[in-house]
């Protein structure tokens, strides 16, 4: 595990996939939740070059068919580290032959992480290092520890909105939605994730913070260019993710093209891009 810290907070990081799987403030407590299988596999996994799932897990490409899981491969790869200091890290992974079995392109992905007091940064940088324009999609994916009952906890974005929730059936969007009401006490429920995770793309604000409520709110997620967020959890688990993505999931009714894949991102030859979030422990 990769360590950073400040005078406030801790983080660790696992060179798998550069996933961040531990986050404190200086007392010890852990705000990620504690893995734990029969639930999930993940922590806080990050996601490229798609978010979401494929239609049937596949897509075309220049007349030819390629096969990619849900979220992408970049969870599941080795980070090389790259820079290193007390309270920083910049971790990369450089396209190869197996990653252009799934995603045929000539790509540098890094991800880092600095923290600066009670905030802690998650930076994606994609560089296209091919002679095409390269396609794709980012996001994160924290999961924060769920203590006692869900319904002790709510979301609090510090303002009443009327937004849209795209609708899933099964794993993909049926391309309609449904209104939702977001405010200063959105309380959570198993309930609410029946049909999965509640997406809203596009969103009209730019923090949401997890509240409990005797506590009061204790870590916010901000990010000023999100696609898209995602809250999600799953029947009796112990833990809320809230998301931020550059891009989503396939509806049922996707052509299946890379190139027409809604939410994709594209960079020229030699271009980059950043994407960015942070949490920060109240």
């Amino acid at each position: 595990m990769i360590e950073i810290r400040n005078k406030q907070i801790t983080a660790l990081i696992n060179p798998h996939g550069a996933e961040l799987t531990k986050l404190s403030k200086n007392d010890g407590v852990n705000v990620l939740w504690e893995i734990d299988d029969k639930h999930w596999n993940r922590v806080a996994p990050n996601l490229f070059p798609i978010v979401g799932r494929l239609l049937d897990d596949k897509y075309e490409y220049q007349g030819k068919t390629y096969s990619m899981s849900q979220h992408g491969f970049i969870r599941n790869r080795a980070f090389e580290q790259i820079e290193k200091s007390d309270s920083s890290v910049l971790c990369r992974f450089e396209s190869d032959e197996l990653s252009k079995t799934a995603y045929p392109f000539d790509f540098v992905f890094e991800v880092e992480y600095v923290l600066n007091n009670s905030i802690l940064s998650i930076n994606y940088r994609v560089t296209n290092m091919g002679e095409e324009a390269l396609p794709y999609s980012v996001g994160g994916h924290p999961g924060f520890a769920i203590h006692g009952s869900i319904k002790d906890y709510y979301l609090d974005i510090e303002q009443v909105i009327e937004t849209e929730r795209w609708l899933l059936e099964g794993p993909y969007y049926s391309e309609k939605t449904e209104s939702i009401i977001l405010n200063e006490c959105f309380k959570l429920d198993y309930k609410l994730f029946e049909n999965d995770a509640i997406v809203i793309r596009k969103p009209n604000f730019k923090k949401v913070f997890l509240a409990h409520k005797e506590y009061g709110k204790f870590l916010g997620v901000y990010s000023d260019s999100w696609d898209a967020i995602g809250f999600w959890t799953k029947e009796n688990a112990p833990f809320i993710c809230i998301e931020p993505w550059w891009g989503w999931a396939d509806s049922k009714f996707s052509s299946g093209k890379l190139i027409e894949k809604q939410g994709v991102h594209f960079l020229n030859t030699n271009e980059s891009k950043s994407h960015s979030f942070q949490i920060d422990l109240l």
